[in-house]
């Protein structure tokens, strides 16, 4: 017999029952309550509906969750209900009740008060105290529809749990109490921000050097916005995702405010129970895939896209969360950006495009010091407006006084304190690190009067020099117990749960040691590094001896499978001890497996890394196959990254040439590296060596097909890549990507020719092949799709356009951004919307120039050009006109080759069906008409090498017949002359 096994459905009822007592009387309220006990899916088992005929009373939704346990003393987790809260926001309900015959720990309560702050979803824990008062109070009414035996034994237990674990009515979240802010720049800093963002959404952004208080600030500034406003912000630290997959998964844990311990131990039907109450037409089965994929990585096929699944990803969190902010403003802090990776910094960047107009700040630590940073403020500030930015400076000396009086009051003597001050740093942190260092060091404190240090603290050696120095005092007298732990801990990105000190160390006092050091800080249930500063060093290990390193190394490899980490980060972490520790026997079992994961996640800056190390340590051990698969991956990485030009991504295809000659390849292996040698030859216009490279596996390989077709557009034009297309089909006929490039190529000669009635038709064929496509290829579909509709005078109105500007500048693809943008200027200007016109082209070619793409890079400016003239802006329309056949110059002078050989008007009007040519022909008529001295200039640079004399006829035509023959084009719309992407 058990309790909970034979109570469980008489306890949902029950709890139910007790709820409707909560429920306000009031004539204008109706109720709708609902039990599924059926459903057994730990979600919830009662729904209440609120409503009214008064339109001013909202509807509300109340869930109702009961977990009957075997009678004890224990505690209910938060794990055991943590589905129903998400089930609660997917839901977007507004109160929940989790009723249990246990009690609910302090800890439980405190998260359970911080997700109701940061969801505005009202939770009531009601436990066993209540539940027993609630049902010795309606007894009599009870026990007609329920067990006596059964409440009898609600009533009882309630004896076996102390009376100090109700729960308390006490729902505030306490704020932490900070140390005072030094300065009164500082301050009055402090309150201008305060002042400037208290009000608004969108981007704020603090910087400053290493150390020079901006996380303290923040807390200050966060602290201020709570207290002040009960704005809760969520702190998100970019160093400790070691993949994009931890990335993710943090931002969700965010969301959901449920730690991602007990997400990571979501099983998948647990998954499947969290959505499965939200419509198809709510959340996708593609934004199902996406959430399965980011939380259990090996339910999904390696087959998928992965820009896809963060594509739907994205969207299943802006429908959970935009509903939550618009209930109430929240804050995302993200710190520790110098940490983080560069996939790291795709993901932030989708995430903030994503969210930046929603009620919402997102608030940005950056070091100015660090170059990535840097580039990466300067790249976000070209997308995303910035509401505010301030800047940590260094003290000056009065505050450095001011400073050193607050922290180190009478722990030096007049003359070593003004001997320190004269060699201090100016930042918080470099302040503490070097007093703390004379502080303990009797014979450094004697060479205070006599000490001639440098200024060097803006030198990155000398501040790592000093890290160490501080670090390995600090630790080599610190008690082996803590010096194992701490640097544990940093082996651990800085950061280690509570509970998971006793797996390491049985000595439970020595969080308390750890602490002493003030290298450490107990927050959120972790012993925390303080500042990154120090995490060097302790990864390092330097100033312990090899013995003691290797020691550390083994205990954290034995036992990190124990730790409360994500599964997948733990095996990544171990690959890397087992480097450390030559290990070759694991990393024999497990690189190949960690490696294709890495891809799949396109973490290829951290695979590579590791491929290098693996490599190092177990060239002699690896068979010729895995050598191979060694190189094919690092050429992959080398590719995904854009190293085209690099001597590591020779030295790789060398290598797997040589291996290539050896009879235990396997043809799949051969297969890969073949793709890539293309993909390569590909990427540095080498078409005509990806065309003879793939010309014996043209019959055999259908991506191999593929990708000559293309390299055969190249080199000899786009009939003679449809007929390739055509054959690859007729050899493989289920082949889904050979069937889209044949008619997506059919599509641009129609539009091309002006066909439009054949364009719609080649895109009804394409759009059967979306679900294949990449998120990149299904916008450009899109756009091929809106193009059509421009041009066949059926694009009525901007939505779709700017809702797929929308995806492409969320997702960062550039290129199809542009177009989007080209193809806006083109719609506004055939409305003679000449402003906004102008704007989109703007924002078109500014893209353009970013991402050097050169099918695209000079069409929005010659649109630009040719809109100024027709506005009789004729110096902007001759500037543009310039620097647009200079630039085709420098890059493709073969168009005027072309160009300059023809000798009759029809061999010209051959060459409408490439738009750049049309762009050239355009530019050069532009300076004929209008500045006749830029003209004969431009024509001598250009025909100076190769071509000698222009053609007699070419000046007639560009200056009579090429318009009347443009005309006749899809090059003219609404008596304009306009060119698409």
């Amino acid at each position: 017999m058990s309790f909970a096994k034979d109570n469980w459905e008489e306890f949902e009822k029950l709890s139910i029952s007790i709820l409707e007592t909560y429920l306000p009387v009031n004539s204008e309220i109706s109720y709708s309550i609902t039990h599924t006990p059926n459903r057994k899916d730990g979600g919830y088992d009662g729904l209440i509906i609120i409503s009214s005929d008064n339109e001013n009373i909202d509807q509300y939704k109340i869930l109702s969750e009961s977990k009957l346990r075997e009678l004890s003393n224990k505690d209910l987790p938060m794990s055991d209900f943590s589905k129903t809260l998400i089930i609660a926001i997917n839901l977007m309900a507004q109160k929940i009740y989790i009723f249990t015959n246990l009690h609910y720990s302090t800890e439980t309560q405190k998260r359970i008060h911080k997700f109701s702050s940061f969801s505005n979803i009202q939770v009531e824990l009601v436990d066993i105290f209540e539940v027993s008062d609630r049902v010795k109070e309606l007894y009599k009414t009870l026990k007609d529809t329920y067990s006596p035996t059964f409440l009898k034994k609600i009533i009882d237990s309630v004896s076996s749990h102390p009376a100090s674990k109700r729960v308390s009515f006490e729902k505030k979240v306490h704020i932490t109490s900070l140390s005072k802010l030094i300065g009164s720049d500082r301050n009055n800093q402090l309150d201008q921000c305060y002042k400037a963002i208290s009000g608004e959404k969108g981007i704020v952004i603090i910087k400053g050097c290493s150390g020079c208080g901006k996380s303290f600030f923040i807390e200050h500034l966060l602290n201020k916005m709570y207290r002040e406003g009960s704005i809760p912000y969520h702190k998100i630290n970019m160093e400790e995702f070691s993949t994009v997959q931890a990335f993710l998964l943090k931002i969700l844990s965010a969301i959901w405010n449920i730690d991602t311990l007990d997400i990571t131990n979501f099983s998948e039907q647990d998954i499947n129970e969290i959505t499965d109450y939200l419509s198809e037409e709510e959340l996708s089965i593609r934004s199902r895939t996406s959430l399965l994929n980011i939380l259990k990585p090996e339910s999904v096929s390696n087959e998928t896209q992965q820009d896809i699944l963060q594509f739907y990803f994205f969207e299943y969190l802006y429908r959970i969360y935009v509903p939550i902010l618009r209930r109430k403003k929240q804050v995302i802090y993200f710190d520790n950006l110098d940490y983080a990776s560069g996939s790291a910094f795709q993901i932030l960047n989708k995430f903030i495009k994503k969210f930046e107009k929603e009620n919402i700040l997102l608030l940005l630590e950056i070091r100015t010091d660090i170059k990535k940073c840097e580039d990466f403020l300067a790249h976000l500030m070209r997308d995303v407006p910035v509401i505010y930015i301030t800047e940590i400076k260094e003290f000056d000396s009065v505050e450095l006084s001011q400073y050193f009086e607050y922290k180190y009051k009478n722990e030096f003597s007049y003359e070593e304190e003004k001997a320190l001050k004269k060699i201090l740093p100016r930042t918080p942190l470099l302040i503490d690190t070097v007093t703390e260092l004379f502080r303990h060091d009797l014979g450094m404190r004697g060479s205070l009067y006599t000490l001639d240090m440098p200024r060097l603290y803006k030198n990155q050696k000398y501040l790592q020099s000093i890290s160490l120095e501080y670090v390995k005092k600090i630790i080599v007298e610190s008690e082996i117990e803590i010096q194992n732990l701490a640097c544990i801990i940093g082996l651990m990105e800085g950061k280690l749960p509570e509970s998971d000190l006793k797996i390491i160390c049985n000595n439970y006092s020595v969080k308390e040691g750890l602490i002493r050091t003030k290298l450490f800080q107990f927050q959120n249930g972790n012993i925390q590094i303080r500042h990154m500063f120090y995490l060097g060093p302790l990864q390092q290990m330097a100033f312990l001896s090899s013995y003691r390193q290797h020691e550390i190394y083994t205990m954290l490899f034995d036992k990190i499978e124990l730790l409360s980490v994500d599964k997948f980060c733990k095996t990544i972490k171990k690959i890397q001890l087992a480097i450390f520790l030559e290990n070759r026997q694991y990393l024999g079992e497990k690189w190949k497996e960690v490696i294709s994961n890495l891809l799949f996640q396109e973490d290829y800056v951290l695979a590579q890394s590791l491929l290098k190390d693996v490599y190092n340590l177990m060239e002699n051990d690896f068979s010729v196959s895995e050598l191979f698969d060694i190189f094919l991956m690092s050429s992959y990485c080398c590719l995904k990254l854009c190293d085209f030009h690099s001597d590591l991504l020779q030295t790789w295809f060398r290598e797997l040439h040589n291996l290539s000659l050896i009879a235990e390849i396997s043809p799949e292996q051969m297969k890969w590296y073949y793709l890539l040698q293309a993909k390569y030859y590909l990427a540095v216009g080498q078409y005509q060596a990806l065309i003879r490279q793939t010309d014996e596996l043209r019959t055999i390989e259908p991506q191999l097909r593929h990708i000559r077709a293309i390299g055969i557009k190249h080199q000899y034009g786009m009939s003679c890549c449809i007929l390739s297309l055509k054959r690859g089909i007729k050899r493989f006929p289920e082949n889904m990507l050979l069937k889209y490039s044949y008619y997506d190529h059919l599509l641009a000669i129609s539009i091309n020719r002006g066909n439009f009635k054949k364009a719609k038709a080649n895109i009804d064929i394409l759009k059967t092949y979306k679900e294949a496509l990449s998120l990149e290829d299904q916008i450009h579909l899109e756009f091929n799709e809106l193009t059509v509709l421009f041009y066949s005078k059926e694009m009525t109105d901007i939505r779709q356009l700017l809702d797929l500007c929308g995806k492409a500048y969320q997702n960062n693809l550039y290129v199809e951004l542009s177009r989007s943008y080209n193809l806006l200027g083109q719609f506004f200007w055939a409305k003679k919307e000449w402003e906004k016109a102008i704007e989109a082209f703007n924002e078109a070619a500014g893209l353009q120039d970013r991402t050097e793409h050169q099918t695209y890079r000079w069409i929005a400016k010659t649109n630009l050009a040719l809109i100024n003239l027709e506005l009789k802006n004729k110096s902007e329309a001759i500037m543009h006109a310039r620097e647009i056949i200079l630039g085709y110059y420098s890059s493709k002078q073969d168009k005027f080759k072309y160009i300059f050989a023809a000798d009759n008007k029809t061999a010209y009007t051959d060459f409408f069906t490439d738009k750049e040519m049309v762009s050239i022909l355009l530019m050069l008529r532009i300076l004929y008409k209008n500045d006749q001295t830029e003209y004969t200039k431009i024509i001598e640079k250009v025909t100076q090498t190769d071509i000698g004399v222009l053609p007699k006829e070419f000046e007639y035509f560009i200056s009579h017949s090429l318009v009347s023959e443009l005309k006749k084009t899809y090059y003219y719309v609404d008596g304009n002359f306009m060119i698409k992407c």
